[in-house]
């Protein structure tokens, strides 16, 4: 049997070190790059929740909001501003469609539909835009939201 020297014990012992090194280092970056992940899911869901609360802290969107609802003329600059409002909430909801968990996404639809049957400004924006949209989120927009199942 050949006896191993102190140079070649020592060449061991670091690599192993050296081994040791690397897994420690991938289960950090593992560790570090989940709560990022969660978080990024979580964004597009957490726009969508900020543009609701948007109407209620702006005053002159309010407006709008509520103007429509009552069945009155928007003008240009206003049917321009509630077109753009809902164009960032359909940009948010397509990104939880293609992130979130399916049922997830279906209860958002809830409130999307409910816009959709009480505002002509969301409908023309949705049939304006709705070819910017991936194929697969229009498809569910429409199964979902436009056709309400």
């Amino acid at each position: 049997m050949k006896k191993i020297g102190p140079g070649q014990t020592i060449t061991i012992l670091v690599t192993i070190c050296v081994i040791a090194g690397i897994l420690f280092l991938a289960v950090e970056v593992r560790q570090k790059n989940e709560p990022m992940r969660d978080e990024a899911k979580r964004a597009p869901a957490e726009s969508i929740r900020d543009a609701r609360t948007q109407v209620a802290e702006n005053g002159e969107l309010a407006a709008i909001v509520v103007k429509e609802l009552d069945g009155e003329n928007l003008n240009v600059v206003e049917k321009y501003q509630l077109s753009s409002y809902f164009m960032r909430g359909l940009v948010a909801y397509q990104t939880s469609y293609q992130q979130l968990p399916r049922e997830e996404v279906e209860r958002m639809a809830n409130y999307f539909r409910r816009t959709y049957q009480t505002s002509p400004t969301w409908r023309t924006t949705w049939e304006q835009k709705r070819d910017t949209f991936q194929p697969d989120f229009v498809q569910f927009i429409e199964q979902n939201v436009v056709n309400g199942r």
